[in-house]
């Protein structure tokens, strides 16, 4: 996706896919879509990724009511289906935040636009699975 206009419309046709009904969502919750949403556009795909997951995690913590687990629980214990559980373990162990090992950065130096065409698809999918998620549980 090349530029900011095509971002905003692959949003707008997820939301209308997605949407069947209606949902509510804690305002928590929604500031943080609009921050991965924003981030996602204007290309900050770390912080669309680390915003999304911050979002999801939060969804499934408002609408479980328990803020005992983790995020990796909250995951398996949804309603979504097999596909979409795996792609949300994924995306929860994408290695942004957490580094294991800072030096080991020959991938980003040395093929730059090949990387960063992988943060904009991971992104992307990460913008996906957070409207998955929060539109699980619609009322008609």
């Amino acid at each position: 996706m090349s530029d900011e206009e095509e971002k905003w419309d692959y949003i707008v046709r997820l939301d209308e896919e997605l949407i069947q009904g209606g949902v509510i969502l804690n305002e928590y919750v929604s500031e943080l879509i609009r921050n991965a949403d924003v981030s996602f556009v204007y290309g900050a795909y770390w912080a669309s990724i680390i915003t999304s997951v911050a979002a999801i995690e939060a969804y499934f913590k408002s609408e479980t009511e328990c803020n005992e687990k983790r995020l990796f629980e909250l995951i398996n214990e949804s309603r979504l289906d097999s596909k979409d559980i795996e792609l949300l373990q994924s995306l929860r162990r994408y290695q942004i935040v957490h580094i294991k090992d800072p030096w080991n950065d020959e991938y980003i130096l040395n093929s730059y636009d090949q990387f960063s065409a992988n943060e904009e698809n991971i992104a992307k999918e990460a913008i996906r699975l957070l409207r998955t998620v929060v539109y699980s549980d619609q009322w008609l």
